[in-house]
């Protein structure tokens, strides 16, 4: 029965050579960089293709997402559900798995999804293998405890899905 119940609540893609990453001047949790022929159960945007982001395209993201820089647009509806100036204290012991893509107008785009790692407990039981599994969760848990961004390295743009 146990089985079941985790067929309900989460989805998995699973991943064989993803690199663990730690980034400790943007979070203290850790990330998994998923390479380019992983296939996440995840629609990426029409046309685009993935790419396997290096350390310098993450630092950049990172640095785009939590580092609250003048020069990076945040998208309104990013501003209506997260303060750009709070991002890096409110997802500080979140974990990270990022995907690369490169859409069909040529821009870079990292996905940043975030898995929050605070209650060690919860997290184990719920977030079990994320270093190989891209995460779709669904239900109240991964709702409060999941959250995606789109960095576009671009347009130096950073937006929430």
């Amino acid at each position: 029965m146990l089985t079941a119940s985790f067929i309900l609540t989460g989805l998995y893609g699973h991943c064989q050579n993803g690199v663990a990453m730690r980034f400790k001047e943007f979070y203290r949790g850790k990330g998994i960089i998923f390479n380019s022929d992983y296939e996440p159960h995840i629609k990426i945007e029409e046309g685009a293709k993935q790419f396997t982001p290096s350390s310098d395209n993450i630092k950049m993201a990172e640095a785009f997402l939590v580092g609250n820089l003048f020069d990076v647009e945040y998208n309104d509806a990013l501003n209506g559900v997260y303060e750009p100036s709070k991002l890096k204290e409110r997802f500080s012991k979140y974990n990270r798995q990022y995907i690369g893509y490169i859409t069909k107008n040529l821009d870079s785009v990292v996905i940043v999804h975030l898995l929050n790692f605070g209650n060690k407990r919860k997290a184990a039981a719920n977030f079990e293998d994320w270093e190989n599994d891209y995460l779709v969760g669904f239900g109240k848990f991964y709702e409060k405890n999941v959250v995606t961004f789109l960095v576009n390295l671009t347009t130096r743009s950073v937006s929430f899905k």
